[in-house]
């Protein structure tokens, strides 16, 4: 099985951007924030995320199911 190569400064760059979300909802102001908005930036990132590593997430789902 191949192995997927993963860019460390995408995966930082990747990890910051979760980062912000959550730090986003550690300071919300519930006056001030758009919940539409907020929803759909959490949408775009794990879209993102999914399509970005579908590759190696789905190599991953392939180890655990070998194991059985």
């Amino acid at each position: 099985m191949k192995k997927s190569k993963m860019n460390p400064e995408d995966v930082l760059k990747d990890l910051n951007e979760v980062s912000n979300l959550m730090n986003q909802v550690q300071n919300l102001d519930l006056e001030k924030l758009d919940m539409n908005k907020f929803k759909d930036d959490i949408e775009k990132v794990g879209i993102n995320l999914k399509e970005k590593y579908k590759d190696i997430l789905k190599e991953n789902e392939e180890d655990l199911d070998s194991e059985e």
